[in-house]
């Protein structure tokens, strides 16, 4: 029916798949923490932010995925701008079996951010970012234990992944001459 080659794609859907690419290249489409054919801002500025201590064994987590994921190149020794998160959680059971125990939980996680200009003061960005996850609830108290962690663990990443996508769509995005 159709000639598949040697990378599993039909023959006849490469040339397209080439024209594709050049089409992106040509639309002004480029990697938002990349710096090709330009400086990394957003880079380069999420490595001024100073993450604030958050409390709670989560907090720590928390703000630990976001060291890994803004400080490229070490902590700054100067930051310009300050990061201050609070979390919430909540835990709620589903499943309900027979003898009136759950068999699954479902972990909401809100964390409100805001960031400041350390010189003016002045707040940048503000919001929320969310995640629910769920996991199993199961007879053994460690492998409970375990599984919950691992959700709390996934929660925390994932609010942490939007809380500096959402950074380095604001630095991309800023004006220079408007902070």
């Amino acid at each position: 029916m159709f000639d598949i080659g040697r990378w599993g794609t039909p023959v006849a859907a490469r040339p397209l798949l080439i024209a594709i690419c050049f089409l992106l290249a040509g639309c002004g489409f480029h990697p938002l923490y990349g710096n090709i054919g330009g400086t990394g801002k957003a880079a380069t500025e999420l490595g001024q932010v100073q993450i604030g201590n958050i409390p709670d064994r989560s907090g720590q987590m928390m703000r630990n995925f976001l060291i890994d994921k803004m400080y490229l190149e070490g902590r700054p020794v100067s930051p310009r701008y300050e990061l201050a998160i609070s979390l919430t959680e909540t835990a709620v059971d589903l499943g309900i079996r027979k003898d009136a125990t759950a068999s699954r939980a479902q972990l909401n996680l809100v964390a409100r951010y805001a960031m400041t200009d350390i010189d003016s003061g002045k707040r940048l960005v503000k919001g929320e970012a969310k995640s629910t996850v769920s996991y199993s609830k199961l007879d053994a108290q460690y492998a409970n234990l375990v599984s919950s962690e691992d959700a709390r663990a996934r929660a925390l990443r994932e609010a942490s992944d939007q809380i500096v996508n959402r950074l380095a769509l604001y630095f991309e995005d800023r004006d220079e001459t408007h902070p």
